[in-house]
């Protein structure tokens, strides 16, 4: 094997040890992380409803979905924007499970639209396990937000 195909084919954790401190800074900021993921699911509809492969049946499906995960997003903002939710937001292990759950729709938005996925079964699962993974999250923000927790929520309830 060539020296080039050896890099092509080296994991890619390696290559993200370069940007562990963009990904530290982004695990501290609630902010910065909606800031660059909230336009996602318009970006999927989008990429979805140009897609030849796919039905108008599941594109209208998909667009009801990704319009349910946009939904839970201005939710979360709404309680972040007005500080209903006190410090929830400002908690580490919070911010790093939103931080999961948005890198997930990321993951899949980028396979999908790169073409490194070509089921559309499989980008429907991925967007059905977003909208359970973040409204659990904002079930967990209600829940500490009413019991007046000031201990980090690490999701597990």
């Amino acid at each position: 094997m060539s020296e080039s195909q050896t890099e092509e084919n080296e994991p890619e954790g390696s290559e993200l040890e370069r940007f562990a401190g963009l990904c530290e800074h982004l695990s501290r900021s609630y902010v910065s992380i909606i800031t660059i993921t909230e336009d996602i699911p318009k970006k999927m509809v989008s990429l979805i409803r140009d897609a030849e492969n796919i039905s108008v049946k599941d594109k209208y499906e998909a667009t009801l979905e990704l319009g349910r995960v946009l939904q839970l997003i201005y939710i979360l903002n709404g309680l972040y924007t007005n500080d209903i939710a006190g410090d929830f937001f400002d908690r580490p292990k919070n911010i790093k499970r939103f931080m999961e759950i948005m890198s997930h729709l990321l993951e899949i938005y980028w396979s999908y639209r790169d073409g490194k996925i070509s089921d559309y079964n499989k980008v429907e699962e991925a967007i059905f396990k977003v909208i359970a993974d973040l409204e659990s999250f904002l079930t967990n923000v209600i829940r500490t937000t009413l019991n007046d927790d000031n201990e980090d929520d690490d999701g597990s309830s």
